[in-house]
């Protein structure tokens, strides 16, 4: 074995020993980090909207859908006039406009025992929600979170960053006269 084998030799074992120390320490101050909790990133002005659309229900079963961020709650509420459904929506403003449409939905489909196929045509309402212009970015925001990252870090905590909710939550209200004339 000549001398340039010991060299190389003693520099990769060297090498290890410092990876393994280096693994260690890296441990020992990721193990010391607690859970700091989550935090929102982007501009949230949470507000809650009504939005009442009117039914008819000689159209047919309405059927009731949309973009929600969550389930909604759907409740039969007498105080609500016939043939009227209510939204409420808690929205983050800055974000959304959330708006209540009102389409027709078709569905083809194979009708086995007539050989053929059908179409249905169903009225709907449908929430939809129209992106605001805001002033902010993604990169805005990659940069927010980037610093709340390092703060934490600072203090000794990890924390998770989520964006801005659009929707909050969504209710539904209707007369239970109605129940028969919607479908969710």
């Amino acid at each position: 074995m000549t001398r340039l084998h010991k060299i190389t030799i003693g520099i990769f074992c060297g090498g290890i020993l410092l990876s393994g120390i280096g693994a260690g320490v890296a441990f020992g101050e990721f193990s010391g980090l607690a859970y700091g909790g989550a935090e929102v990133v982007g501009k949230t002005d949470i507000v809650t909207r009504d939005i009442s659309k009117e039914i008819d229900p000689e159209q047919g079963v309405w059927n009731i859908d949309g973009y929600w961020d969550t389930a909604p709650d759907v409740e039969a509420d007498e105080s609500i006039p016939e043939n009227t459904v209510l939204f409420r929506i808690t929205y983050n403003k800055d974000m959304v406009e959330p708006r209540i449409e009102e389409n027709v939905q078709e569905d083809d489909y194979y009708d086995d025992d007539a050989d053929t196929w059908r179409q249905t045509r169903n009225p709907a309402l449908e929430l939809r929600c129209y992106w605001q212009d805001t002033d902010e970015s993604n990169f805005q925001n990659l940069m927010e979170a980037k610093d709340k990252v390092l703060v934490g870090l600072k203090r000794g905590e990890l924390i998770s960053v989520v964006g801005a909710p659009h929707i909050k939550q969504v209710q539904i209200f209707y007369n239970p006269v109605n129940e028969k004339d919607l479908r969710l």
